[in-house]
C-alpha cells in the first residue's frame, strides 16, 4: 500500500500523468525485490494533469495533514473541481466539521488532537454531509 501510495504521488505530482484504472490485472509487485517493487502493466487508461492540478493535489494532502479547511478549499479550486458557483464559504464550514468529527484526518492528527475529537458521527450522517458536499464538485474533462 505504501508503495502504491508513493508511486501515485509521483506520477500526479512530479510526472503529471497517472493510470487511472489500477486494479489487481494491471498492477503486480516483484517480491524478488526486498520491500517489494510495483509493476503497473497497462497505461490504456491514462490522464495527464497540468501544473495546477498537479499542485492542487499537494496542497489538498497537506490541507488534510494540518485541518485546515480554507487551504482545502482553495486547493479543489486549483484542481479545477469545483462547479461555477459553488460557495467556497458553506464548502469551508463543510470540510471543517469533516475535519472536526475525525473522519477525516492525518494520522499526526489524530495522535494530536485525539481526545478533543471523539467521532459522534454516524454513517447516516456521513452520507448525508456527503451528498450536500459532492453538489459543489465537478471531474473536468481533462481529467
Amino acid at each position: 500500500a505504501r508503495n502504491l501510495g508513493r508511486a501515485y504521488l509521483l506520477q500526479f505530482c512530479r510526472n503529471g500523468f497517472f493510470n487511472t484504472d489500477p486494479h489487481p490485472g494491471n498492477l503486480a509487485v516483484d517480491d524478488a525485490v526486498p520491500g517489494g517493487r510495483l509493476i503497473f502493466y497497462d497505461f490504456g487508461q491514462a490522464c495527464s494533469l497540468n501544473r495546477s492540478q498537479q499542485q492542487g493535489i499537494l496542497r489538498a494532502m497537506e490541507s488534510i495533514i494540518h485541518l485546515d479547511s480554507k487551504a482545502c478549499v482553495h486547493a479543489f479550486k486549483e484542481m479545477g473541481v469545483l462547479k461555477d458557483g459553488a460557495d467556497p464559504t458553506k464548502l469551508e464550514q463543510m470540510v471543517s466539521e469533516n475535519f472536526a468529527s475525525g473522519r477525516v484526518r492525518s494520522r499526526a492528527s489524530r495522535v494530536s488532537s485525539a481526545p478533543q475529537h471523539a467521532s459522534t458521527v454516524t454513517e447516516q450522517d456521513a452520507a448525508q454531509s456527503s451528498a450536500k458536499m459532492m453538489k459543489f464538485f465537478q471531474i473536468p474533462a481533462e481529467y
